[in-house]
């Protein structure tokens, strides 16, 4: 009887060992800001889960792992700690650029009014042209410096022709008010942050300059087996975008427990951004700026194929189930 028993034992542990190793998993990246709003959103009410569970994966757990920035991002892909995230073009094409095996299947936000050049309301400078010589501050290698860069290029300002100051997003809105700069680019949600608390005067937004893209991105090890998992991902995201669009008030309300910020600058930061999750067309070009870019300010060495990093094979997987 003991024997029998230990025999039970032994296989219910083998069993144990081998549900263990084919269980299937997904641990995906988010950034608690609004260019990730669907996501989170999606996160909340459990549309991930429910997507998987229509596609035969009931079984599969998911992970959220939550980061302030895209460098750590970069570093989780290339451990294999995390397989979707959605995050900025820049760090997206730097982790590609510095070998990280990864493509983007969709795209969890854009918009061209999500970055501007701000100046203090009571500035002299009512012009782009007039920052020559003048303190811009911005983050070095995000969305937002490309912005600016490009924006000053248009008024005829190069590298040299301006002193700029590298600062954490944080701190871009507090140096301005209390005229440490002559101008800060931010983005969102600082931007509506800033424009609702007054003091400061849009210079430039981001039209024509910048369309602030937002991928995601995954690990091609993961993606070559996981296309139910991935599809799930990219489902529930554009099922929470329409909860938003449709449900405005309820959602902003719940993206509270993800956004430390106030209901007014979710809802008003939220307003700027597309979160159509598919990879249109019209994102290449503006992805191949990005890359050169990046590489014109020495902030990747290797050459990106942006049409290899773009991978539209999951576009059906955006059908609902």
């Amino acid at each position: 009887m003991r024997f029998l028993t230990s025999l039970v034992l032994a296989c219910t542990a083998l069993l144990s060992l081998a549900a263990a190793a084919t269980a299937e998993s997904i641990r995906i990246g988010t950034t608690p800001t609004t260019f990730d709003a669907p996501l989170l959103l999606a996160k909340q009410k459990g549309f991930v889960e429910e997507e998987l569970r229509k596609a035969g994966r009931a079984s599969t757990t998911i992970e959220w792992v939550s980061f302030q920035a895209g460098p750590p991002m970069n570093e989780a892909l290339a451990a294999g700690q995390i397989d979707i995230v959605a995050y900025g073009d820049t760090p997206a094409l730097i982790g590609r650029s510095a070998g990280l095996q990864t493509r983007a299947v969709g795209i969890a936000s854009s918009g061209w009014n999500s970055v501007s050049l701000l100046v203090r309301s009571d500035s002299p400078i009512h012009s782009v042209a007039e920052l020559k010589g003048k303190k811009v501050a911005t983050q070095k290698g995000t969305t937002i410096h490309q912005f600016l860069i490009t924006a000053l290029a248009e008024a005829g300002i190069g590298a040299q022709d301006f002193d700029f100051v590298n600062l954490p997003m944080g701190d871009l809105g507090n140096v301005l008010v209390k005229g440490d700069v002559d101008a800060s680019a931010v983005g969102e949600p600082i931007l509506t942050a800033l424009e609702q608390r007054g003091g400061v005067r849009l210079l430039r937004d981001g039209k024509g300059a910048k369309n602030s893209i937002v991928p995601f991105v995954v690990r091609e090890a993961y993606a070559s087996g996981h296309r139910a998992e991935i599809g799930a991902v990219l489902r529930a995201d554009r099922r929470a975008a329409a909860f938003l669009a449709e449900n405005r008030d309820q959602a902003i309300g719940i993206l509270k427990a993800e956004i430390n910020q106030p209901v007014a600058v979710i809802a008003g930061s939220v307003a700027k951004f597309d979160y159509d999750p598919a990879l249109r067309p019209e994102y290449l070009p503006e992805l191949k700026k990005t890359e050169a870019f990046l590489r014109s300010q020495g902030l990747t060495r290797a050459a990106v194929d942006v049409e290899a990093f773009l991978d539209d094979g999951f576009a059906s997987e955006l059908t609902t189930r």
